[in-house]
């Protein structure tokens, strides 16, 4: 990077350009609002991520905990233990999701795990 392109990233957002030369718009408060409010995860996926969590947690914790007592403890009896194991980790994946989900707060960065979530909840 040349010191006149440092120069350039520096300035401030007066001087941000794309790869083409065209300078991009200022971001005003109310554009920010506006994109923030439309990409916003609603209050209904929220709380499901909210109740959701604990199951996975729960759901990891004894398929990964105890994979030999799935028969005490799970719906059915899951052999070899091995599979037990790698279900687990799919409940932890999920509840790494969810958190995320409850956290993150943008949609965008959420909505492709959905497409993973809904052929498990149909």
């Amino acid at each position: 990077m040349s010191p006149r392109d440092r120069g350039r990233l520096c300035a401030g957002p007066a001087s941000i350009e794309t790869a083409h030369g065209v300078p991009l718009p200022p971001v005003t408060d109310e554009s920010a609002t506006t994109r923030q409010g439309e990409d916003g995860l609603l209050l209904a996926t929220r709380l499901l991520a909210a109740v959701i969590i604990p199951v996975l947690v729960a759901a990891f914790t004894i398929l990964f905990g105890f994979p030999g007592s799935t028969r005490q403890l799970w719906a059915w009896t899951i052999r070899p233990d091995l599979a037990s194991l790698v279900m687990g980790g799919a409940y932890l994946a999920g509840a790494w999701f969810f958190a995320r989900g409850l956290y993150v707060g943008s949609w965008h960065r959420v909505a492709v795990g959905w497409l993973a979530v809904i052929p498990f909840t149909t």
